[in-house]
């Protein structure tokens, strides 16, 4: 059983929690769902709070998700303040996030023409990889469920890696 596509969007899910982790306020869908829950839906927005610099923003992104590097689009003084999340790839969302108003978008990965694009409009792309924008939440996910159902072995993958190296 693989829960990875609707694990994105959940109330609980890896967006929410990519969110949490980072020190977001006023979490909310990046896109809401069609279903009569506001808490779920595609990515995540909100604020920190204060502004920050690009470069700390960075920082969170490298210290909560242990990696020790990633790639950024924006000045690295850029202040951040409303960020919106979409885990794995979603590059398509920046025009979204920019709608919502956000200064920083962090995906996983995304195309070289959207990042030109985040580029030329000023907003700050943070990209940790797709693989590290999403296995730190399914680890979390199996704990959660090993305790929900006690007597049954739940683990996320073992042999799972990042593909992309270096």
């Amino acid at each position: 059983y693989s829960p990875h596509t609707a694990f994105d969007s959940a109330r609980a899910g890896i967006n929410q929690h990519l969110a949490i982790g980072l020190g977001l306020q006023e979490i909310a869908p990046l896109v809401a769902s069609s279903s009569d829950d506001p808490d779920v839906g595609v990515g995540r927005c909100g604020t920190l709070g204060e502004d920050v610099t690009l470069t700390e923003m960075v920082e969170r992104v490298k210290n909560f998700l242990g990696i020790q590097r990633l790639q950024v689009v924006g000045a690295d003084e850029q202040i951040v303040n409303r960020v919106a999340i979409v885990c794995g790839s979603g590059g398509s969302f920046l025009e979204t996030a920019i709608e919502q108003g956000c200064d920083c978008l962090i995906t996983g990965e995304t195309t070289y023409h959207t990042c030109l694009e985040a580029a030329a409009r000023k907003v700050a792309l943070v990209l940790p990889g797709h693989f590290a924008s999403e296995r730190f939440a399914l680890l979390s996910l199996a704990d959660y469920l090993a305790d929900l159902l006690p007597g049954v072995t739940v683990w996320a993958s073992r042999s799972e890696s990042d593909p992309v190296r270096r």
